[in-house]
């Protein structure tokens, strides 16, 4: 299994910076460690999740409901609260 495939499978908590047509993620694995950098263009971004372990989702709360109902009915545990992840 290479390096790249690896840092995906500890995943553990990723931060979603909601843009108009592009996202960017930051993944982190269990240590806090950053195991994930990636830009996705909206039309992307449930293609790019099916790909990822169930986790911790975080993001800005303008324009999250839309992705707290994807991201909730494919197993993600989702918040645009960042209070609800401590």
């Amino acid at each position: 299994m290479n390096s790249k495939s690896m840092q995906i499978v500890d995943l553990t908590f990723i931060g979603e910076d909601i843009g108009k047509d592009v996202f960017h993620l930051v993944g982190f694995d269990a240590d806090g460690e950053r195991v994930l950098r990636k830009k996705v263009k909206r039309h992307q971004l449930e293609q790019v999740f099916e790909h990822f372990p169930r986790c911790i989702v975080g993001m800005e709360a303008c324009l999250s409901a839309f992705c707290l109902t994807l991201f909730a009915k494919d197993g993600f545990s989702a918040s645009d609260h960042s209070s609800d992840l401590r």
